[in-house]
This record gives structure tokens, sequence and C-alpha cells, in this order.
């Protein structure tokens, strides 16, 4: 049987000392094989984080019981995991017999279903207003030629008022293609950035639905841009959702991403490929266990043939997006101890603690 590209490459990087970019390819690979225990296995190498490996390396011996060097190399871990925690709670015993608690800042809760400005809506507005400008100006300019002309007509005889004028038409004629030129890529940009803020706050709106057993969280900013949307079930499922706008047809039931029969300008997987990376080493950052996260990419306005996931995202029209998010919250836990910090998850997030 032959192996698989992703971890032939995975493979590659890894010798070559890359072990971040091993381990997305091997996050990408058992989103569609997750019965693979050498792939597990091999994740386990990719990570520092010693509680992250004691996840990777159990799930290798869950499917495979005789793997031997996994077992080995699990009670290492375990073993300098135990060491870790003594020497944390004695350094706790120290600080709390010595040094007084500091005083934890205030912090006032987010409300996701409140937090209706996000990112698109702002540069909507923004691009709104650069785009009222031109249009305020253009009015100006053309009453002021106007103004000019009527002048001209009643002082006829007047030579350097005419000339003026003949001299202001020319700037005029000169300049005004550049001043087209830009009012339009505004007001273009406007409209691209219009169309998306109404999707994303489609999406808002239906989040809200969703009912006590999810939290929500809009317009996460990482390191590679933001997030859409985050939604983390009850039962610890975690959710990265990616809105787009975009009219027409989406055909992802070939393993590849078509718009209107042919690739979007801009990557889509990919981006909800480095955003689901990103997220997950904010949450390794901060709770210092790596987190699955199961990317969405929903489309507001297209009709979507969805099929298996691409690279591990699930591509979907928004009337499937809350019953997907129902389905699988009424699976087997997954990290329910996320949802009891849930309101850590939201100082990350929003705090910039990533």
């Amino acid at each position: 049987m032959p192996i698989d590209p992703l971890l032939i490459k995975a493979g590659e990087y890894y010798k070559a000392g890359d072990k971040k970019a091993a381990a997305q390819l091997l996050y990408q690979y058992l989103q569609t094989h997750p019965e693979d225990p050498g792939a597990w296995y091999g994740s386990s190498k990719c990570f520092n984080n010693l509680e992250t490996r004691k996840q990777c390396l159990e799930k290798t011996i869950e499917l495979d019981p005789a793997f031997q060097k996994a077992k080995a190399e699990l009670e290492e871990v375990k073993v300098r995991l135990n060491a870790t925690a003594l020497m944390t709670q004695s350094t706790d015993k120290f600080s709390v017999n010595y040094y007084e608690a500091e005083k934890p800042q205030p912090w006032q809760e987010h409300d996701p279903h409140t937090q209706q400005i996000l990112t698109t809506r702002r540069m909507a507005e923004e691009l709104g207003e650069k785009k009222h400008k031109f249009e305020n100006a253009f009015w100006v300019l053309w009453v002021f030629v106007i103004i000019l002309g009527v002048v001209g007509i009643f002082n006829p005889k007047n030579s350097p008022l005419l000339l003026g004028i003949i001299g202001f038409t020319i700037l005029v004629r000169i300049f005004s293609p550049i001043f087209f030129d830009k009012y339009d890529a505004t007001k273009k940009e406007h409209r691209a950035y219009e169309k998306g803020a109404r999707g994303e706050e489609t999406i808002v709106d239906l989040l809200s639905t969703l009912g006590p057993d999810f939290a929500v969280w809009h317009d996460v900013m990482t390191r590679y841009g933001n997030i859409d949307h985050i939604v983390l079930a009850k039962n610890g499922t975690l959710f990265m959702i990616e809105t787009k706008a975009n009219s027409g047809t989406v055909d992802a039931s070939q393993g590849t991403l078509l718009l209107n029969g042919r690739r979007p300008p801009k990557d889509m997987i990919a981006q909800c490929v480095r955003n689901t990376y990103s997220l997950k080493e904010t949450m390794e950052a901060a709770f210092g266990r790596t987190i699955w996260v199961q990317p969405i990419l929903v489309f507001t306005n297209a009709f979507v043939h969805s099929g298996k996931p691409i690279k591990g995202v699930r591509v979907m029209n928004k009337k499937y997006l809350v019953e997907t998010l129902r389905t699988h919250s009424t699976k087997a836990e997954q990290e329910s101890w996320l949802w009891e910090r849930k309101e850590e998850l939201a100082k990350t997030f929003y705090d910039g603690h990533h």
C-alpha cells in the first residue's frame, strides 16, 4: 500500500528539523485517518510540551496496544510530568507562604451576542466614509465648474477670468481620470466589504440561536489574521468558522474547492488551515495542551456541493451550520474541561494572551 504523500512530506520536514511543519501535515492527515497509530506516534515526536506528547502516545497505544516503543516513551513522559508537578507544587507552597497573592485585575466579560462590530464591518464603514468623501469632493468640484461657467457667460469680455476657466477645465480633464479611478476602486472595495460584513452578521445571528450548551466568540485576532467565529460545545468540541459571502456555486465534492467552476483567487482552504493552527497554538500556549479544532468554511450566499473535508476543513452552506454544530455537540466528550474554563478562554481570545 503506497504511503500517503502527507506522511512522506511530514517525515522530510521532521528530518530537516522543522517539527512545526511536520506537525501541521500530520494534523491534516489525521483529520481523514484518525485510526492510524503511526501518525499519532509521529505527532508525539513533533511537540515539546509533555502533556501534548502524553496525549498523542496514549492515542497511539489505544489504537495499537502492541506498540512497545510508544509504551516506553509514554512511561518516560509520565515520569517527567510527575517530576514537573512536584516542582510546581513546591513552588506554589513557597509563594503562598512568603508572598502576598496579587489581586487579579478586573475583567469585563465579553458578550458574544452583542459584539456586532466585526473587523469586516469596521472596514466596510471606513471605506463607506472614504467613498462619501470622494462623492462630496465630486459635487463640490462640479458646482465650482458650473459657477465658473455662469460667471464666464455673464462676463464674456473678462479675459483673465476666461483664461482661468479654461486652465481650470484643462486641469480637471487631466486629473479627473485619476480621481475617478480611485473612486471606482474604493466603491468596489466598499461593496465587497459590505457584502462580507452582512455575511458575517448573518452567521452571528445564526450562532446566537445555539442555546446555553454553546459558547461563541466573534472576530478573534491571531498572528495569521482574524478568525470570524469560534464555537465551543459543552462536550469540549471546538470549532473554527470562516465565513465567505461569495455568490454562485461552490463545489467541494472532489477534494478541491471550486467557485463557479474555477479555483478562487484566494486559497480559502489554506486560510482555514492557517487559522486552525494559529488557534491551536494559542490554546497550547494558554493551557499547555493540544486541542483538536474542527475548521468549517461556511458560505452565506452560494449554493454548495459538499463532500468529504478538504485538508480537514468542512465546507457547507449556512443552512447546515447550526445542525452540524449541534450534531457534533451530542457526540462523546472531547475536551470537556474546556467548558469549565470558557471564561479563561474568552480572556485569552480578546485580551491578547496569545
